[in-house]
């Protein structure tokens, strides 16, 4: 009776005729008891739930192989057809791309600008496609290989030549970590960006970041900030120099972040994991240093654990350092 009169008052006592008032509070209850004995291991699922379950399961997968096929460490993935939707979506993207491409050359003089326009309506669907391939315009290792083949690992090893060449990081024994060090150490992405010209791939470029997650949690709001230049002042400062005329450079240091030495800057030890392809291809890049500590995992996929001395892109404080 207390838990029923916890579901909220019930129209008269329970002998009078309200059968089925009655029959809902007691459905409700019994609903409260079974969630209650499935979320405590209890009680077995039902096929029902099951399925539900399942359902579920099967679209965060498709959810993390959509966002792994453009960034991030590649996911063990069969060899299935793509979606039709995901095809669908990805040559209209492709289309709105070198179209706006060719149209920015023509009318505009540059290869490509992205403008935004206050609207009133909804967006649509191909102007949302647009703007998805701006922000997620560059591929996994592996995604770029399978398109692009020898060219794709000739970019990525450039990249790692980079690394090698600036002392970004140095190569540290497994079995010189502790457990809690080989726990927090960041993973490895390499990135592949196709640089257009046009409609036309003008070349490949590689990009090796730390998936800085794992230090979330680890440092204070204010030290993992990243202080970024606002786009207003940006955009003011565009306006004023477009207005009077002025003199405008745009100077690009290459591997701004690969300058800073985190320990010259006092920074505490961060270990980052190379696996597979990304971690053979350091090898490659110079054997008589890298090749005795790469390791295999009981999969045989190659795993090589560096120290980093760089404030490479992707952890929490590079921007700050």
């Amino acid at each position: 009776m207390a838990a029923a009169m916890a579901e909220g008052p019930m129209p008269g006592p329970l002998d009078t005729d309200a059968p089925s008032d009655r029959e809902k509070v007691c459905e409700r209850l019994c609903d409260k008891i079974r969630s209650t004995q499935l979320a405590t291991g209890k009680r077995k699922p039902t096929s029902r739930e099951r399925r539900i379950q399942k359902l579920l399961q099967d679209a965060n997968n498709i959810l993390d192989r959509a966002v792994h096929c453009f960034y991030g460490k590649p996911l063990t993935r069969q060899d299935d057809a793509m979606p039709s939707e995901h095809a669908r979506l990805q040559e209209s993207m492709r289309q709105l791309t070198n179209q706006h491409t060719k149209e920015c050359q023509d009318l505009l003089g540059v290869v490509s600008a992205l403008l935004t326009v206050g609207e009133e309506d909804i967006q649509s669907e191909e102007s949302l496609a647009a703007g998805v391939h701006f922000v997620m315009n560059q591929l996994s290792l592996k995604a770029a290989v399978h398109r692009h083949g020898n060219q794709a690992e000739g970019a990525a090893s450039k990249e790692m030549l980079q690394m090698h060449h600036r002392e970004v990081y140095r190569p540290v024994r497994q079995s010189h970590l502790t457990r809690e060090e080989r726990h927090s150490a960041v993973e490895a992405i390499m990135t592949v960006k196709e640089k257009m010209k046009g409609t036309v791939i003008e070349k490949l470029k590689g990009r090796l970041c730390a998936d800085g997650r794992k230090q979330r949690g680890t440092l204070e709001k204010g030290e993992a900030a990243s202080p970024t230049v606002h786009l207003d002042s940006i955009m003011i400062t565009t306006t004023v120099d477009a207005m009077e005329g002025r003199d405008v450079a745009v100077a690009d240091l290459p591997g701004a972040f690969l300058s800073v030495n985190m320990d010259e800057a006092g920074e505490d030890a961060v270990h980052m994991v190379l696996r597979g392809q990304v971690a053979e291809l350091m090898v490659t890049t110079a054997p008589e240093i890298y090749r005795d500590y790469i390791e295999y995992d009981r999969s045989g996929k190659a795993i090589l654990y560096v120290r980093l001395q760089r404030a490479l892109y992707g952890l929490l404080k590079s921007a700050l350092l």
